[in-house]
């Protein structure tokens, strides 16, 4: 019973995604509308991370199936794809150096917030 109220907590998160995706006039998807929610909910301890924690570890666990899928429509289409490969290699590698620098620069001022917080 444990592991169904865990996941019609996230369940509900994804649907008040859903419902704001249809509100509001924004070109945002609703899982990201239902990350926020999420995130509001365990950030004002509505939710306790406890009340989530073991079927989100089950759906960590279990997403890379979720790449086979897209991995082997590449492999079917891959007379299309070959063509755009290198600069989508290239795209591929200048995004994750970017976020990888915004990253770290967000996780510095963090960390300097904090410490002059005295944390």
């Amino acid at each position: 019973m444990k592991y169904v109220r865990q996941f019609l907590i996230i369940l509900s998160a994804c649907f008040a995604g859903e419902l704001l995706r249809y509100i509001l006039p924004l070109p945002i998807p609703a899982s990201v509308y239902g990350l926020v929610v999420m995130f509001c909910l365990l950030l004002s301890g509505v939710v306790k991370l406890h009340h989530v924690s073991d079927v989100a570890n089950f759906f960590i666990q279990t997403m890379p199936l979720l790449f086979i899928p897209p991995a082997m429509a590449i492999l079917n289409h891959w007379d299309v794809f070959s063509a755009i490969a290198g600069r989508f290699l290239i795209l591929c590698f200048l995004t994750t150096i970017v976020v990888m620098g915004v990253t770290g620069r967000a996780v510095q001022w963090v960390m300097k917030r904090n410490a002059g917080d005295g944390r």
